[in-house]
């Protein structure tokens, strides 16, 4: 995975042009020989951000495995609310996870002030926008999400990306917050699952204080479990809402 330098300025939108573009996927060694002719902006729409998909049209002597097109998002300071974090997520958190399921980053800046831009991989020509629910689909998710997990395990891990192994009433808290949405979303499901669901809570929290006391993994088993639950809940009420039979256990 490309080791991005964040100290390097990343072009606003309608200043990118080919000639930084060029370098930046000489620098990524995606583009091997030639130069990228004309490039072309078009906007899309964002609650939190602006977002950008370039088009790169490229010299005919061109060789490489360059991409067609990037997706640019800036972020400004006064809506910045997650701030480094999102830049982080793609540029450090997940070095050296092969074939990390997120979008390859190819330059990330972080100012002072909070704002800051992200230029990554376009996934429109192969992932859908908004995916229809299916257990092919759900499956996958679940998979990536317990990858993406599964690598920040362990004590050395957490404190290696800023975190603390959360105490007791920190898993009180936690497990107190997400029980109110997950009581709401099984009160909401209850034609649809059978009885033996109602405990999970209960289960995951017993579960998760048992690991927090060993010192290991408490708040990645915990959102991992939770993660799960409601993936499975979404789906059972999906395949009902179409007219298949609900799974149960």
């Amino acid at each position: 995975m490309l080791i991005v330098p964040l100290d390097e300025a990343v072009p606003l939108p309608n200043q990118i042009d080919k000639d930084w573009l060029t370098a930046v996927l000489k620098r990524d060694e995606s583009l091997s020989a030639g130069a990228i002719r004309n490039v072309e902006l078009d906007y899309l729409t964002s609650t939190n951000s602006h977002i950008a998909r370039i088009c790169i049209e490229y010299d005919a002597d061109t060789t490489g495995d360059a991409p067609r097109s990037l997706i640019l998002k800036t972020v400004e300071a006064d809506a910045g609310f997650i701030q480094r974090s999102e830049v982080d997520y793609y540029t450090r958190d997940y070095l050296g996870l092969a074939d990390a399921p997120i979008p390859k980053c190819y330059a990330a800046q972080v100012n002072d002030n909070g704002s800051y831009s992200i230029l990554m991989e376009d996934l429109s020509s192969t992932h859908e926008r908004d995916s229809p629910p299916s257990l092919k689909y759900g499956l996958a998710v679940a998979t990536a999400l317990a990858r993406l997990h599964a690598f920040a395990w362990g004590e050395r891990r957490i404190h290696q990306l800023g975190g603390r192994i959360p105490d007791e009433s920190k898993l009180d808290q936690y497990v107190g917050h997400v029980g109110r949405g997950l009581d709401s979303l099984l009160e909401a499901t209850t034609l649809d699952i059978s009885d033996s669901w109602r405990q999970t809570s209960s289960i995951f929290s017993s579960i998760i204080r048992e690991k927090c006391g060993r010192g290991r993994r408490a708040q990645s088993d915990l959102r991992s479990s939770m993660e799960m639950l409601t993936l499975e809940i979404s789906f059972i009420r999906s395949r009902t809402a179409n007219g298949h039979e609900s799974t149960r256990t």
